[in-house]
């Protein structure tokens, strides 16, 4: 009833690049918060393509654009230095849907990725 009303927003759309150790525990501190909702996580092995993890489905980079558009994410996270690299006619890509990209620092915790990832919702 509240989000109905102007009180809380709804959790903002958000697709995490790797899967990784470093994903994977940003996207644990994503759910917990509440404030963003887990859409995909992007990887290119094989192997990991259409399974499930924390209740998002990993899809190939060549997919973002698309899943950007169909789910109205307002922001894509990569980790530096973390896999996969994306190409740059992807990043074009993604680019021109104007969503928000965040890269955060690879020497950073996880706290302080969600505390990045917070300032860019406000």
């Amino acid at each position: 009833m509240k989000r109905w009303f102007g009180g809380q927003k709804p959790p903002a759309n958000l697709i995490i690049v790797g899967v990784g150790y470093p994903g994977f525990s940003l996207g644990q501190a994503v759910q917990a918060s509440g404030r963003f909702h887990l859409v995909a996580f992007i990887d290119d092995e094989p192997w990991n393509n259409r399974t499930r993890l924390l209740g998002a489905t990993v899809q190939y980079p060549g997919e973002l654009a698309a899943l950007i558009q169909r789910h109205e994410v307002k922001v894509v996270v990569r980790i530096e230095g973390e896999p996969p690299v994306i190409a740059d006619n992807i990043w074009e890509e993604v680019m021109a849907t104007g969503v928000r990209t965040l890269t955060l620092r690879a020497d950073s915790d996880t706290e302080t990725r969600l505390s990045e990832l917070r300032g860019i919702q406000d």
